[in-house]
């Protein structure tokens, strides 16, 4: 099996996804905005002032403590830190070290980083961070002979059996997963709690090994190949678990897959396609992405190799220069290859037409700096058709086109590099669309018209959760144009307190919408979602707290 890598297309679009979210994530600025926030706190460790430990702000994603942008402090001999001169905006903080660990690390929705949200002037206090010195997990991994088990990655997962199970930060010393030559690892930095240890792959969890060499069955400690049974290893403060030692079983064998892309309409072979492909995930019970564009031959032939037994599916990359989508082909992998598979391209629908820019004089040049994306989502997806859909860039002229498109519901989502808009509006022959346009098999829709406005308003706010409804409850909050229908509903990301700055939003009515789900595998009956309408004024922040009353 090949490395994970994207099709130009897919990159693109992954790349938008990222970057240019239809409601800011970043920490974007209003025009007249200064930099004049402050974010402060203190850092303990078990208690006591943490001195000299470093404090680390980055503006997002919030992937990496190395991430572009970045500055940090170190923290004073009461363990006070502070930034200063900040932009408004969503920030992350994070106070660790290789042998400190944030101790309410597993409760951080975006772990290792705490989000901490400011606008122009905020004196943003008391975000504070407790350290605790961490916890190790050592042990060694062997074969079946008992031979050490080298370069094997070790999954470490917070909770015990029956509890909420989170797998370990992957962003924190990835250098410490894999088993050395003696087949000894050791997992350091550990906040307390129970932790479930484990080696090798789930079958039929949607694993695929990429070596035809074979694979070691998922084992957990301590020697049970089921997570229920497993013996969580306990970690207090600073304490150390020791001889958490798995013994494999032996190798077991991968497959191949084998087959070749055919345009539907002509059975023919399509030479110069791509492939995607994706594996069964057992959380969710659903397929997810797992490669994109690998190639087929010169007679349209894919040939996979190193698959585990297990679920997976595949289809043809979305197509823009001839004007095909893939259709998804589900298949499962018992105990032989798999030949003979047809992936089949059909003919896409298409969206063509204009954009437009309320308020500006000169388009065309506003146009050529933003250099604006339109990407499709699809609302009501099918198992068999493609899950990511290709973006369009928008020429100076205004004019798009959006091709490949499989049927069913979309909606339009704005995306570019550095801009001040955003969508308002889709109008179809005259007529404003509330809802995702309904696109047919092959359809060929023109005449669109997508109306964007510039951008000078934002949003600050806080969700107020009152006793058991904080304990039990996590609240997703989602902004919508009060004009726009589904076409513009966006989320809306929260801080570590609930809190949230959205900049870089165009004047008008809004609907801001809090539902709440539950922190635990109880099946209880959440409150009702809260929608409240606001008002954005140009150039200036409106303020707002939604608090969520028990049923």
């Amino acid at each position: 099996m090949r490395d994970q890598r994207l099709s130009p297309t897919l990159a693109a679009v992954l790349w938008f996804t990222l970057l240019h979210c239809p409601v800011a994530l970043h920490a974007q600025t209003n025009p007249d905005d200064a930099a004049t926030a402050t974010l402060s706190g203190r850092v303990t460790l078990s208690g006591k002032p943490a001195r000299g430990v470093k404090v680390t702000l980055v503006l997002g994603p919030y992937g990496s403590p190395n991430t572009p942008g970045r500055q940090s402090v170190r923290a004073d001999d009461e363990g006070n830190y502070e930034f200063k001169g900040l932009a408004a905006g969503r920030y992350g903080i994070l106070a660790a070290s290789y042998v400190y660990a944030n101790d309410d690390l597993f409760s951080l929705p975006n772990k290792p980083f705490k989000l901490c949200t400011v606008a122009a002037g905020d004196k943003l206090t008391g975000q504070d961070i407790r350290l605790v010195r961490g916890g190790v997990i050592t042990g060694r991994v062997t074969d079946a002979d008992g031979k050490p088990v080298i370069l094997e990655r070790v999954n470490l997962t917070f909770g015990g059996p029956g509890a909420k199970r989170q797998e370990f930060p992957v962003s924190l010393n990835y250098e410490m997963w894999e088993t050395d030559d003696r087949g000894v690892y050791r997992y350091f930095g550990l906040p307390p709690g129970r932790y479930l240890v484990s080696v090798g792959k789930e079958v039929g969890g949607g694993y695929t090994s990429g070596s035809a060499r074979g694979f070691y069955r998922r084992l957990y400690y301590p020697g049970v190949t089921e997570a229920e049974r497993a013996e969580p290893v306990e970690l207090r403060e600073g304490s150390e678990a020791t001889g958490i030692d798995l013994r494999l079983g032996p190798l077991e064998k991968t497959f191949a897959v084998s087959g070749r892309v055919l345009d539907a309409a002509s059975g023919q072979a399509v030479p110069g396609a791509w492939t995607d492909f994706y594996v069964f995930d057992n959380q969710t019970r659903q397929l997810r992405p797992w490669t994109f564009g690998d190639p087929v031959n010169e007679r349209g032939e894919f040939h996979l190799t190193g698959l585990p037994p297990g679920r997976y599916g595949i289809s043809g990359t979305p197509d823009t220069a001839r004007n095909y989508y893939g259709e998804l082909v589900a298949i499962e992998i018992k105990d032989e290859d798999l030949a003979g598979l047809e992936i089949k391209l059909q003919r896409g629908a298409t969206l063509s037409g204009t954009v437009a820019l309320d308020g500006v004089l000169d388009a065309t040049t506003a146009l050529q700096r933003a250099k604006l994306w339109l990407r499709p989502s699809a609302l009501n997806p099918s198992p068999t058709l493609p899950r990511d859909l290709p973006i369009g860039a928008v020429l100076a002229d205004g004019s798009f086109q959006l091709k490949a498109l499989p049927p069913g519901k979309v909606r339009l989502e704005l995306g570019g590099g550095e801009h001040n808009f955003s969508l308002q509006r889709i109008e179809r022959n005259g007529v404003v669309q509330q809802d995702a346009l309904e696109l047919q098999s092959g359809e060929q829709v023109t005449g669109l018209r997508v109306v964007l406005a510039q951008t000078t308003g934002a949003l600050r706010g806080r969700v107020v959760l009152p006793g058991l409804l904080a304990t039990d409850w996590l609240p997703e909050v989602t902004l919508r144009r009060a004009d726009g229908g589904a076409q513009l509903e966006s989320p809306v990301p929260l801080d570590a307190a609930n809190g949230f700055l959205l900049t870089t939003l165009a004047v008008g009515e809004y609907e801001i919408t809090v539902k709440l789900t539950s922190k635990n595998a109880r099946d209880n009956q959440p409150p009702e979602p809260l929608r409240r309408r606001v008002t954005v004024r140009e150039g200036a922040t409106t303020e707002v707290q939604l608090q969520v009353e028990p049923r």
